[in-house]
């Protein structure tokens, strides 16, 4: 490893020497960005298209898993001659797997493979492409990379890569260009990782190790990029650390296996709480599933989905579980959210209006259900919670409409249409009200 470093160095140290020209192929390194993503997991792993995290579902991290990563390279243009990186994951739960490195100038396959371009463009390789291959005129595949070094240490926690364009002449610098055009059709490099079983719950990172020099720190690899703009003599620019976007590995400290959706009526004024929820929730603890309770203390929101004051046609409010602090996951890695669907009391035609329509809707539906015959208050995909709302006195877990739940819509209809404001508890308790 110390032989990569010094031939770094040396490279870079030779970079830095080389006067900068007046027109930078780049007007700052940022324009660049290095990124670790996901390309392939496992069974109960999740990846939001777009972002820069992945989620581990408890029972993927108790037995273990592998997944595809890769390094891509973000720019509008692909004018670079030198990358030199380090990335490291700073956890003996997650290492990379030195044999799964791929190497466009050295891994070639028995037989040639077809692959696609984003525009339609087909040819053949025995190599695998990346993103700074060329595809020549004749439809002949080039790894267009003079030299590609890494280097695993020990512990496979890290790896370095020392990468140079192989440019020819003086016309042919900086004629990198990406594959197909698209910076994300193919990666730069990529590898298999392996996060060991019964990793504990918490965040983990695969991310870059940068320096501000090259020199700052001679025991200790960087990430950098250089560019040449027009000659062999000069640079562009040179010791600059582009973007680096890490991805951000989140194992999740619990799993929920049902419905993450909660029916509340608009009259209710108990607090949002996890306990609302049903289905079988397992915790993750010292390197196993065990069962827990959604009433037990660490189980919160991030924040508490807000209700509003007066609720007329329903309304869903959102609210993201958690378990000490960390999400909670579904077995498919997802990060539950909640959604609480809060309508009027009654309100089975979802019109806002308690009127005399439901209870004559809560009637017929009643009637049918009693006959054996197919019935509903609404389409398939609010019938649920049109029942819910039917179930004005919440007669039973799972909600079963009569004609006494038509008979407090009437008298609420009534009352409201009086001018009077009604008051479903005084309604489904006079009793009560009365004392």
């Amino acid at each position: 490893m110390k032989g990569q470093l010094l031939t770094a160095a040396v490279l870079c140290a030779a970079v830095l020497a080389q006067p900068l020209t007046a027109a930078a192929a780049y007007e700052s390194a940022e324009e660049i960005k290095l990124a670790v993503r996901p390309m392939q997991t496992a069974e109960g792993m999740y990846h939001p298209e777009g972002s820069q995290t992945l989620y581990v579902s408890p029972a993927a991290a108790v037995s273990g898993a592998q997944m595809h990563v890769g390094v891509f390279i973000e720019a509008e243009r692909a004018e670079l001659n030198m990358i030199v990186f380090e990335l490291e994951t700073g956890s003996e739960s997650l290492t990379f797997i030195p044999d799964t490195f791929r190497n466009p100038k050295m891994d070639m396959a028995e037989e040639a493979s077809t692959y696609t371009l984003p525009d339609g463009t087909t040819f053949e390789s025995q190599y695998l492409p990346y993103c700074l291959g060329k595809v020549t005129e004749k439809g002949l595949y080039k790894p267009a990379c003079y030299s590609m070094m890494h280097n695993f240490p020990e512990d496979c926690r890290s790896f370095n890569v020392i990468w140079q364009y192989g440019f020819y002449s003086e016309e042919d610098v900086n004629a990198t260009a990406f594959l197909g055009g698209d910076p994300d059709a193919f990666s730069f490099v990529e590898m298999d990782m392996q996060l060991a079983a019964g990793t504990a719950p918490g965040s983990y990172q695969i991310g870059f190790n940068a320096t501000d020099s090259v020199l700052e720190n001679a025991n200790k690899s960087h990430t950098i990029i250089t560019s040449y703009e027009g000659t062999l003599s000069k640079s562009a620019y040179a010791d600059l650390v582009p973007g680096l976007k890490p991805l951000d590995i989140i194992v999740g400290a619990a799993q929920l296996d049902g419905d993450a959706e909660v029916f509340r009526f608009a009259d209710e004024t108990a607090a949002p709480s996890p306990a609302d929820l049903t289905g079988t929730v397992s915790r993750l603890q010292d390197g196993t599933l065990a069962a827990a309770s959604l009433t037990e203390e660490c189980f919160t929101y991030a924040e508490a989905p807000g209700f509003p004051d007066v609720v007329t046609v329903p309304e869903v409010s959102d609210a993201a579980l958690l378990c000490d602090g960390l999400p909670v996951l579904t077995a498919e890695g997802k990060p539950v959210t909640v959604s609480y669907r809060i309508g009027c009391r009654g309100d089975v035609d979802l019109d806002g209006a308690v009127t005399a329509s439901d209870a004559a809707r809560i009637l017929i539906y009643a009637a049918q259900k009693g006959a054996g015959e197919e019935a509903a208050l609404t389409d398939a995909e609010n019938e649920a919670f049109a029942e819910f709302l039917g179930d004005v006195n919440g007669n039973g877990t799972t909600p079963e409409l009569n004609a006494s739940d038509a008979a407090f819509v009437l008298i609420y209809a009534a009352v409201n249409g009086s001018g009077n404001t009604p008051d479903w508890q005084k309604i489904l308790h006079p009793d009560a009200s009365s004392d």
